[in-house]
């Protein structure tokens, strides 16, 4: 994470993440990421290894 706060899910253990935290998600893990607070915004940096999953995010660009 590069800034703010997240309470993640990762199946059944609960983590707060924050700057300078890195997670790990089992494949095929439930997981969700409630950003806590309103102040700082979230961002962060999402690694895929093996490639593959990022493919659903192609969804989303707009052509031009």
């Amino acid at each position: 994470m590069l800034n703010g706060a997240m309470e993640m899910m990762i199946g059944s253990v609960r983590v707060v993440a924050q700057a300078g935290s890195a997670i790990y998600i089992p494949p095929d893990t439930p997981h969700s990421a409630p950003v806590l607070g309103k102040i700082e915004p979230v961002k962060v940096v999402q690694v895929y290894a093996p490639g593959g999953p990022e493919q659903r995010f192609k969804e989303w660009e707009q052509e031009p």
